[in-house]
């Protein structure tokens, strides 16, 4: 069944096209891999399919439906992660992840005794302030919120970006269990390289 449609999407920043007429499908339960140097339109391109930039050309399909016609329905279906994750610096990583668990319905998850955030490493940096943490831990709890929340489709700018391989490959093995369980998994990346969760699909803008 397919996920995503995109026909013919296109998007401008003045006079400057970023992206031009591009078209695909991305199959559910797979992980599909949007290639592409710095500056050829991949986190655009991902904004788009968040559903947070509605400022585009041409024809966005979940499962068949046009996501401007979702609204906020659509936006509980999604998470999208960044490169440089963005949480409230003034709050812990754990009032972070309930406020963010809060928005898509999962408020009353047991955050601490949850088991992905133990393979994560976070669980003694629950109390600690965002702002207090290196860029490597602010990734690990990104992450985490992903594979906690649980959404229909996945999106994230750069997975790898800021992990060791050890935290990659609890990632990889995270990301397999989301497919397995009916979910889809779209990310961008500047890097060819392989990874351990199995893309099967992938484009170059």
């Amino acid at each position: 069944m397919k996920a995503i449609e995109c026909e013919n999407i296109s998007k401008n920043f003045y006079k400057n096209k970023v992206l031009d007429n591009i078209s695909l499908t991305v199959e559910e339960n797979v992980a599909f891999q949007i290639k592409g140097e710095n500056g050829s339109g991949k986190t655009t391109f991902l904004k788009i399919l968040a559903g947070v930039d509605p400022d585009f050309t041409g024809k966005v399909l979940f499962y068949g439906k046009d996501i401007q016609n979702f609204d906020k329905e659509y936006l509980k279906n999604v998470v999208m992660l960044p490169s440089l994750p963005r949480f409230y610096n003034d709050l812990t990583v754990l009032e972070n992840i309930n406020f963010y668990c809060s928005i898509y319905s999962v408020a009353s998850f047991d955050v601490a005794q949850n088991h992905i955030v133990n393979s994560f490493g976070i669980e003694n940096i629950l109390n600690s302030r965002i702002d207090e943490l290196s860029d490597g831990f602010k990734k690990r709890v990104s992450l985490c919120l992903g594979f906690i929340i649980k959404p229909k489709l996945l999106l994230i700018d750069e997975p790898y970006n800021f992990i060791d391989k050890n935290i990659k490959k609890v990632f990889d093995e995270e990301i397999k269990k989301l497919l397995a369980n009916g979910s889809t998994f779209i990310f961008s990346d500047n890097n060819m390289q392989s990874y351990g969760f199995g893309t099967t699909e992938s484009v170059v803008l």
